[in-house]
């Protein structure tokens, strides 16, 4: 069981953004701590960096848990016909 749901995380991480997306995203995240470095220094970078995970974590969790782990539609996500469903 815990197989098939590590494999489902994943395929939702992976498959359901484009690398070009996933690209540009990580680009501006870059450049966002880098400006945010030579504006405050490392210590807002890591806060960033710690306030930005959270965040991206608590969303993540929250939809899994209104998908049901990714199996039924809700807000912007619908889910694809996979192994794993």
């Amino acid at each position: 069981m815990k197989s098939t749901t590590l494999k489902r995380e994943i395929d939702v991480v992976v498959y359901d953004q484009s690398l070009v997306f996933r690209t540009i995203k990580w680009v501006i995240i870059l450049i966002v701590l880098f400006l945010l470095y030579r504006w405050k220094g490392w210590n807002a970078v890591v806060i960033a960096a710690l306030a930005g995970s959270l965040l991206g974590l608590t969303v993540h969790f929250f939809y899994r848990k209104k998908t049901h782990a990714w199996k039924r539609a809700w807000g912007g996500f619908k889910p694809r016909k996979t192994v794993y469903h």
